[in-house]
């Protein structure tokens, strides 16, 4: 064989390497990726079951007559107004935002108003809250770590322009 053809080879196998590892990493990223469009959905049926939730600690409230704040019904008028249709890691920050301060202002009013917490269907209905957002916080913990798997396969060297032009974006985690 003459040189130039040994040269030739040579870098004949080293693209071919360099292809191989680039699909590699592109199924990995996909995969990555479609799985976070998964956990972003799961985490918006759990708001969305939270925000059933917090309408019926609401219907309880005005059952009972309890005065409400501007800033209680602005608060319960944002989670009213949400529509867990779309999906996102924007609009999951956002929705657990608003839910998170309605339930803030639902709690205030429960510690204020000490005859309410011997309501059991309010309490049962505290208790199915509590499980619920145990199960939003573990997946959005499984959500993180998928983020942190996505960045890696992002990050591999050498092949970051080619994933960077088939449109995968560096992520963010939930917190």
């Amino acid at each position: 064989m003459e040189p130039y053809q040994i040269i030739l080879l040579i870098v004949l196998l080293l693209a071919f390497l360099y292809v191989a590892v680039l699909l590699y990493v592109i199924s990995n990223v996909r995969e990555f990726a479609k799985r976070l469009k998964w956990r972003e959905r799961a985490l918006m049926i759990l708001l969305s079951e939270k925000a059933d939730i917090l309408a019926e600690v609401f219907q309880l409230y005005q059952n009972a007559k309890v005065e409400f704040t501007s800033e209680d019904l602005s608060a319960f008028n944002g989670v009213k107004a949400l529509r867990f249709e779309k999906i996102g890691k924007d609009r999951v920050k956002n929705t657990m935002t608003a839910i998170h301060h309605c339930h803030s202002r639902f709690n205030f009013i429960l510690q204020n108003n000490k005859w309410l917490q011997a309501d059991l269907s309010l309490a049962r209905l505290n208790d199915i809250y509590y499980e619920i957002d145990r199960n939003f916080r573990q997946s959005s913990s499984i959500y993180n770590a998928d983020v942190a798997g996505y960045m890696y396969w992002i990050n591999v060297p050498f092949t970051r322009i080619g994933v960077f032009l088939l449109g995968f974006r560096k992520k963010t985690t939930l917190n």
